[in-house]
């Protein structure tokens, strides 16, 4: 067997074992939401207008380093961190809006139901997805599949936040009956997404008591915006429902999870790595990072770990650099890409198609 398809084999079998997915912000930059620089370039636009600009001038001298270091550096006030959470909640919403007419029009096709679809075909009941995104690109994607999800709130157009009931309703139901007790009926568990949103969504509110998630949004004074924003503050507002209870249920999946599939994540969010990197260095788990540049951070943890697969751009992004094991393996087709790795996933890529090179 050649090293490209050793590759294509270990991404196969790891979606065989339904890995616990983690998605970043790159999973969703490909299919046009704006990543961390375009968020901090449209910050910079709309906080030069108000009478914060100057605490933002503290956090904006430091941009180069990223957003959520310059975020962490400055010292901004509590007022400046809710006004940019409401600036990052339109921002993200707005491109979330339009990538949503274009997935509608059938002018943008989502891999990831792709990858979701495949997934259930076999006896799945349950994958859990992961993510520090503000969008629902996975809600669109699991539509498109026919796969029911959960996100921990329950209802219709106006959801209320309820973990346990929601996790009740995805659960098997056995219900008892009978002088002895003897089990009378049984409901098996509904397969479904489990996505679970650690830093908020775009459609998550609350009005000072309950935690909402509208289908429909209409502005309105009432209503603050859940989501996290980048920085300091960030460590305390997690600390809070409903990031609480969702962080704590996600610790508890990455914990039980064999195998992970991690898609535009640069490791850099303490809340999920405490677990996560231990996981990954135990050997015997299976691991893939799908990224388009490898961070610091993640070359360090990953490159030259057992049963851990790195796929990234090489040069224009035509090909694709991996790192397998202990070996560097380049491919001259850009699988690094979402959507031309999902057709590894489902079995449609040409093995022939597919040259290399060894490092």
């Amino acid at each position: 067997m050649t090293k490209e398809e050793e590759i294509f084999c270990f991404i196969q079998e790891v979606i065989r074992e339904v890995p616990v997915m983690l998605l970043g912000s790159g999973a969703s930059c490909a299919s046009g939401i704006p990543g961390m620089w375009g968020l901090g370039e449209y910050l910079n636009e709309e906080m030069k207008k108000t009478i914060l600009k100057e605490e933002w001038n503290e956090v904006y001298k430091n941009i180069e380093l990223g957003l959520e270091t310059a975020m962490q550096r400055a010292n901004i006030s509590n007022a400046g961190v809710n006004y940019i959470i409401k600036l990052t909640a339109d921002y993200i919403r707005k491109a979330d809006f339009k990538v949503y007419g274009e997935i509608i029009n059938k002018n943008l096709e989502l891999p990831l139901a792709q990858i979701i679809e495949f997934i259930f075909k076999g006896n799945v009941s349950k994958l859990d997805i992961i993510t520090t995104n503000y969008d629902c690109l996975i809600e669109y994607a699991c539509d498109i599949a026919r796969v029911a999800y959960s996100t921990g709130f329950s209802g219709g157009y106006c959801k209320i936040f309820n973990l346990a009931k929601e996790n009740a309703f995805y659960s098997p139901q056995f219900i008892s009956g009978g002088s002895k007790g003897k089990i009378r009926t049984t409901r098996n568990i509904v397969p479904h997404v489990n996505i679970l949103k650690l830093h908020g969504s775009i459609d998550w509110f609350t009005d000072g008591i309950d935690k909402i998630a509208l289908n429909k949004y209409t502005e309105s004074s009432q209503l603050s915006p859940l989501v996290v924003a980048p920085g300091l503050r960030k460590y305390e507002d997690t600390h809070h429902s409903p990031y609480r209870e969702i962080i704590g249920l996600s610790d508890e999946i990455i914990r039980q999870g064999k195998s992970y599939l991690i898609i535009g994540y640069g490791f850099n969010d303490k809340h999920l790595e405490e677990l996560l990197i231990p996981k990954i260095r135990n050997q015997s788990n299976k691991v893939i990072l799908l990224t388009k540049e490898v961070s610091s951070s993640a070359r360090e943890l990953l490159v030259g770990t057992k049963n851990t697969l790195i796929v990234s751009q090489e040069g224009d992004g035509d090909m694709t650099r991996c790192y397998f094991n202990e070996e560097e393996i380049v491919i001259h087709q850009p699988i690094w890409k979402l959507d031309i790795f999902t057709k590894v996933v489902i079995g449609e890529g040409d093995l022939d198609e597919y040259n290399s090179t060894i490092g």
